[in-house]
């Protein structure tokens, strides 16, 4: 993925998350996801992600727990 399509992404999590009202500690506490591995979800910073499927599991938890679909 590059760097403006991670960013993008972030963008669109952080979009979701806001308009659930849900603050980045409240997500952290719903999905058992560190807030700073979320953070770099939020800003494209990829490379705070363990990796793997830890990775594609905690994009699934947070997409899920903000309304969009964790299969897109």
């Amino acid at each position: 993925m590059s760097v403006n399509a991670a960013i993008e992404f972030g963008a669109v999590l952080r979009s979701a998350r806001e308009r659930r009202g849900l603050s980045l500690q409240e997500l952290a506490n719903n999905t058992k996801i560190a807030s700073s591995v979320l953070h770099g979800l939020e800003s494209g910073s990829l490379d705070r992600l363990p990796g793997g499927l830890y990775s594609r599991a905690f994009v699934r938890a947070y997409a899920q727990e903000v309304g969009l679909s964790p299969d897109e």
